[in-house]
């Protein structure tokens, strides 16, 4: 038992020991400990020993044994509770530092704790949008877990950033309850999965997501990355190295997490006073982001396409073909016509004809304007050739369009 003279200096040979509450499967927890123990190192005051609440009685019963007396706990935010149980009267003499507490918990229910450590979400989400944007990406997707505050969290930070930029994200939550997905909606999520819109840059909550996400994708024939851009979080290696296809993903500097956990408890056990109001928090930043196959797009067929969509977009009532979308990018036809095959299905000469007729729909609810005008606007050379394209797609004349969806005008004196 170390001994602390009435000056706050340590006895020669003073070893203090911190219990490391934390799930060991998680490599962010494998992170902080590894960064808990270099601080351990450098100082030599400091024993650390594991408690894993998710292991088995037996070992709980072992890590139990070998820790004794904790004379300070860093807990990962759910087990809290757990140290409470535990170590009812010591965990109110001791420092605690608590990972990953977004809020303050109630102290009422063992919730109390001397300093939080966590990610600095705004940084960390912040490089995943700016990312996406730069690439020239149009759509978005957020996948999250549902009653995760933390999902939450990066939700609203991804939606933020991307407003900011003038887009925003398609979202869908998987239902997380216990710590299990219960596939209760995989249905729904493969729907939605098949309807966004694409090229798409998804952005996924953590790494054990993306893994379902991907098996997915492979089910609808959807093309990772060319028609869906991924990128998640933590960088799990076992994970992101055996996905197909791997899987980028942005790595926290949990390690940095641990180190300064240790630094809190070291100043709290040299004589610095604990206080609730303000609670010291530390957020960490981005160690690294390590992009594999998921986000890579190594011929440019997304980016190629999303600037086909633009030229087309400005230039496809000027009478336009494929040839001059190619020689606008100065790339060959053939390839335009394979990077739009790959990525959206359909070749650039449909994109066209699509672009044209929702401007002939636009003419037809909107103005008086005779059809052969309507045609011209449109870029279509002759009426004839429109009138039969638009009957052969939606089933209708033009007339017919028109008198069924043309917006109400104001009468005079209304």
């Amino acid at each position: 038992m170390p001994v602390m003279r009435k000056d706050g200096s340590i006895s020669e040979g003073a070893v203090w020991r911190v219990a490391f509450l934390g799930n060991m499967d998680h490599k962010s927890m494998r992170e902080h400990y590894a960064g808990a123990l270099r601080f351990a190192a450098e100082s030599r005051r400091y024993e650390i020993k594991v408690l894993d609440p998710h292991a088995c009685s037996e070992d709980v019963a072992h890590q139990s044994l070998d820790l004794g007396r904790p004379d300070a706990i860093i807990a990962c935010n759910p087990f809290q509770s757990f140290a409470a149980k535990k170590f009812p009267r010591l965990m109110q003499r001791i420092p605690v530092v608590v990972l990953n507490q977004l809020f303050p918990a109630d102290r009422r229910r063992g919730g109390r704790c001397d300093a939080r450590v966590m990610p600095n979400e705004e940084l960390l989400v912040g490089r995943i949008a700016a990312r996406f944007v730069s690439r020239g990406f149009a759509n978005f997707a957020y996948l999250g877990m549902d009653g995760y505050p933390r999902s939450r969290l990066r939700e609203k930070i991804f939606q933020r950033a991307l407003k900011e930029a003038g887009f925003r994200a398609d979202v869908f939550r998987i239902p997380w309850s216990n710590g299990y997905d219960d596939a209760s909606r995989d249905d729904e999520m493969g729907r939605w999965l098949a309807n966004l819109p694409k090229p798409c840059a998804m952005f996924i909550y953590w790494d054990y997501l993306s893994q379902k996400i991907l098996a997915l994708c492979r089910r609808l024939d959807i093309a990772v990355p060319e028609q869906l851009s991924v990128i998640s979080v933590d960088n799990v290696e076992e994970i992101c190295e055996t996905t197909v296809p791997t899987l980028s993903s942005i790595e926290p500097d949990f390690r940095t997490g641990g180190f300064q956990a240790m630094k809190f408890i070291d100043e709290f056990m040299h004589g610095k006073q604990r206080t609730t109001s303000p609670l010291p928090v530390f957020r960490y930043g981005v160690r690294r982001f390590v992009e594999r196959a998921s986000s890579q797009d190594v011929h440019g067929a997304a980016r190629i396409v999303v600037a086909a969509q633009d030229y087309v977009r400005l230039h496809a009532t000027e009478g336009i073909g494929s040839q001059d979308v190619a020689q606008a990018l100065n790339i060959s036809q053939r390839l335009l016509e394979g990077h739009f095959s790959t990525v959206l299905g359909r070749t650039p000469h449909e994109e066209i004809q699509i672009t044209r007729l929702a401007k002939v729909k636009e003419l037809l609810q909107t103005s008086n304007l005779p059809l052969e005008i309507v045609a011209e606007r449109a870029g279509y050379s002759t009426l004839h050739h429109l009138q039969n394209l638009f009957k052969a797609r939606f089933g209708v004349s033009l007339r017919t369009w028109r008198n069924t969806w043309r917006e109400p005008r104001a009468t005079p004196g209304s």
